[in-house]
């Protein structure tokens, strides 16, 4: 969805504003996607940090069966794509932190207005407006700035080892 997103709205904002936009685009969504991974990773980080009986990877078998009784072209593709998505993330080290899972319970939440919801919200909130150009320019400068100051302070109130 994402690639697609990234090719249409690329090729939209090339032909209407030129060469910048299209590289605004791509810049744009590249930070997102990296914010989405990041976002996914301090809600799993909160989990374990949390004792929370529900841990990542735990959907990876209902994915497969899912997957499995998939019959559409495109149901198939997403359902691959998010499979190996769940064993990357089974098989990625986990950093072994410490510490007061109440003192990172506000930047687990934080890290959520990274994800896709307010991505797409805004998305749509830009292309009404006519300013895609600059919603991706903001996304891809501010987002990446609120993601550094939440790693920093994550990193702060955390202990690895």
């Amino acid at each position: 969805m994402g690639l697609l997103s990234t090719a249409t709205l690329g090729w939209h904002l090339w032909v209407l504003e030129g060469t910048w936009s299209l590289l605004a685009v791509l810049v744009g969504m590249f930070a997102f996607a990296i914010q989405a991974v990041a976002y996914d990773g301090f809600k799993n980080r909160y989990l374990r940090l949390s004792g929370a009986s529900v841990q990542e990877g735990e959907d990876l078998e209902e994915a497969r069966a899912e997957l499995a009784d998939a019959t559409s072209f495109v149901v198939v593709a997403a359902l691959r794509a998010y499979v190996t998505f769940l064993r990357v993330q089974g098989v990625r080290p986990q950093p072994r932190e410490t510490g007061d899972p109440a003192r990172v319970v506000s930047l687990a939440r934080a890290s959520a207005w990274l994800g896709p919801s307010t991505h797409i919200f805004l998305l749509c909130a830009a292309a009404l407006a006519g300013e895609l150009f600059a919603y991706f320019v903001l996304r891809a400068v501010l987002s990446s700035l609120a993601l550094g100051l939440i790693t920093i302070a994550w990193r702060a109130r955390t202990r690895v080892g």
